[in-house]
């Protein structure tokens, strides 16, 4: 795993096989370095001046797309599974159901990006 730190590789493989209870940290920092830090976290971190270390919030994940449009996630991965379902008979209902929110969501995303009303313009003299 050369992506993660030798503490959190660690931490993975005794939760998963060890049955360790694994503790988030309470804060969880970014840093900055001027060469490769490693798993091992041996390279050289920046320091001087006016650096410091900036602790990072993580926000529960969201997603816009499943938050705005379910129903075209749902529909898509059906017609997506479809090789897998042998051939079913819904298919074309869900395809048929995929393209209509695609068409109410394209006409959503148009409406709020061009006004219904005929746009003026007003001319002012000073």
């Amino acid at each position: 795993m050369a992506e993660f730190s030798n503490y959190l590789e660690n931490a993975f493989i005794n939760a998963a096989l060890r049955a360790t209870n694994f503790t988030a940290p309470t804060t969880v920092y970014v840093s900055l370095y001027t060469s490769d830090p490693t798993d091992a976290d041996s390279g050289t971190e920046v320091s001087g001046g006016s650096y410091a270390r900036t602790s990072a919030a993580f926000d529960a994940p969201s997603n816009l797309f499943l938050a705005t449009c379910p129903d075209l996630l749902l529909y898509g991965a059906l017609a997506e599974a479809e090789p897998y379902l042998m051939n079913d008979e819904r298919l074309a209902t869900w395809a048929s159901l995929y393209d209509r929110g695609l068409a109410s969501l394209r006409a959503s995303d148009d409406d709020s990006e061009y006004p219904s009303s005929p746009m003026s313009i007003t001319l002012s003299t000073r």
